[in-house]
């Protein structure tokens, strides 16, 4: 790592130093929802049974209809685990908490602002305005995705930069303000933190730093150093937190995936259309829609932002109509009952008949169907540029479970050589596009399975490197240095290579039997989807 080898990451190298590094891989898809069930659960997807951002079923079409969230995890999380012990927990701001769930302790649940002000977010629910009055004001407008965030980014790119930066590090001061706050006035055990500022930061700001990037541009140099300025604010925290709980602790850091470029999108329905396998209904693909914007946000697609800034807020916030051309749904434009395969911003599902609403393709057919795709994609070649494809899965050689059945039925990962990720927009673009100037993003990790893994403490070993650890061997873990029982039913490992041989003396491992749970379903409102779809859409998770 540059940063460590320049001594600009002071606390993670002496953590590195004194104690055990290793990769840490990630699941597939390397996506945050699925990778942090799997550490919460130490399962597989096909035993938790989350796929995606949203819930995957195979009972329709749609790309975006019901939310994950903590209630459709479908196997008993971390907190669910040590709520049945003596150990007091602070968990803050993990993805899939909300609602928030009870635990022995205290959760802050990582939910968008909109819903934040308005709904319980922690838990316990008095908790919240304990929080908010200790923090003062929150401006919930600071937030990264608190409006519609392409609108922000094609307003004017170099405007929308400079205020993310502002936003993430005005979102950074307080969230670390709350957790000083937790730690000084709440008794804990296990203090678990997630920040995910390092992952904005990289899908934002890769171009500026990487010279090799297509969109990359001497001219705006000053955002060249944005991905490590921002890891050396985190390390700067971790050495905070360092001085705080001292040396009678074990600590470990790590990441629910790697990161890296992106150069190119895959455009994968349009390449299921030349071999045949999805077909498109005749006529337009896009059709005119009327949205309503205020006056501040039609401004600022104008490049009118400072004319605004001075009319009052009642003008500030009049709406307008606004018509403009968009993409037609998928399930709308398909020739459903003509197509055998569609692709999702993971991989590819079989039109199943029985299982998807208007399948076609017969079970005693599926599987030469599946090695047929298998098979092309291994030889899929851009340009000059021969099987860029790293591994193609079929679910089955994935995951295990209950919910494998609503998996995606191909996944694929590209050749690190290869930057590239999946778009499922059916357009006259060719089969691959360049990333343009029009996208927001420029970092990916849709191929980026190996994240970061770092140990240190009284029961970890020196100066060690360990190999093969996966998210999944995170819980585990915990739970074996906590002095608790580790489920026998999960699919993780405890990391003994990463312990003290005098520990696991000392320590015998013990199991215990592996629970089911069962949790009242909750179901976030249309306006709360419509929020967390334009967040998902700004981070081009949807389309």
């Amino acid at each position: 790592n540059p940063l460590i080898e320049r001594g600009e990451l002071k606390n993670l190298k002496s953590l590195i130093d004194t104690g055990t590094k290793g990769f840490l891989r990630s699941t597939i898809p390397s996506y945050t929802p699925v990778a942090i069930s799997s550490f919460l659960t130490g399962m597989n997807p096909g035993k938790h049974g989350i796929f995606d951002f949203t819930i995957t079923n195979h009972n329709n079409y749609e790309t975006f209809k019901n939310l994950a969230n903590s209630s459709t995890i479908k196997a008993p999380t971390i907190w669910e685990l040590f709520g049945k012990t003596d150990k007091k927990i602070i968990s803050f701001l993990f993805p899939l908490s909300y609602p928030p769930q009870p635990v022995n302790g205290i959760m802050v649940s990582k939910v968008k602002p909109e819903i934040m002000k308005t709904n319980p977010f922690t838990y316990p629910e008095s908790l919240k305005n304990e929080l908010f009055a200790h923090l003062g004001n929150v401006d919930y407008s600071r937030m990264p995705f608190s409006a519609d965030v392409r609108m922000k980014y094609r307003s004017s790119s170099k405007d929308f930069f400079s205020r993310s930066l502002s936003n993430l590090y005005y979102k950074f001061e307080k969230e670390k303000e709350a957790i000083r706050y937790l730690m000084s006035k709440h008794e804990w055990d296990l203090l678990m933190l997630y920040f995910n500022n390092t992952d904005l930061t990289q899908h934002w700001f890769w171009k500026f730093m990487d010279k090799s990037h297509p969109l990359y541009d001497s001219g705006r140099s000053e955002y060249s150093e944005e991905i490590f300025n921002i890891y050396k604010a985190i390390d700067a925290f971790i050495g905070e937190l360092l001085s705080k709980i001292g040396n009678d602790v074990n600590l470990l850091i790590f990441s629910d995936h790697g990161f890296g470029p992106l150069y190119y999108k895959f455009q994968l329905n349009n390449w299921l259309m030349d071999k045949g396998l999805l077909v498109i209904k005749p006529g337009k693909r896009k059709r005119l829609t009327v949205a309503r914007r205020n006056l501040k946000e039609i401004s600022r697609r104008f490049g009118l932002g400072e004319l605004v800034k001075v009319l009052p807020g009642r003008i500030k916030g009049i709406s307008f109509p606004v018509p403009r051309m968009t993409n037609i749904p998928l399930r709308e434009i398909v020739d459903w009952q003509r197509t055998r395969a569609y692709g999702t911003l993971f991989g590819i599902n079989i039109n199943l008949k029985g299982r998807d609403p208007m399948g076609i393709v017969e079970k005693s057919e599926c599987d030469e169907l599946v090695n047929y795709i298998k098979n092309e994609l291994k030889t899929l070649s851009y340009t000059d540029r021969n099987c860029i494809i790293e591994n193609v899965f079929q679910k089955e050689e994935l995951y295990n479970g209950e919910s494998l059945d609503y998996a995606t039925d191909i996944l694929f990962i590209f050749k690190n050589e290869f930057p590239c990720q999946v778009s499922i927009d059916i357009s006259e673009d060719g089969v691959f596009k360049n990333t343009g100037d029009e996208e927001m993003l420029s970092g990916t990790h849709f191929s980026s399975i190996n994240g970061i893994f770092v140990a240190s403490g009284k029961d970890i070993e020196r100066g060690k490197v360990i190999h093969g650890a996966s998210i999944i061997d995170i819980l585990p873990t915990v739970l074996y240095l906590m002095g608790q029982p580790v489920p026998s039913n999960i699919d993780g490992k405890v990391l003994k290579d990463a312990i003290t041989s005098d520990f696991l003396s000392q320590n015998p491992m013990e199991f215990s039997e592996g629970e089911h749970v069962t949790r009242k379903e909750f179901v976030f409102t249309n306006e709360e989807r419509e929020a967390i779809q334009k967040e998902l859409k700004g981070l081009g998770y949807l389309e």
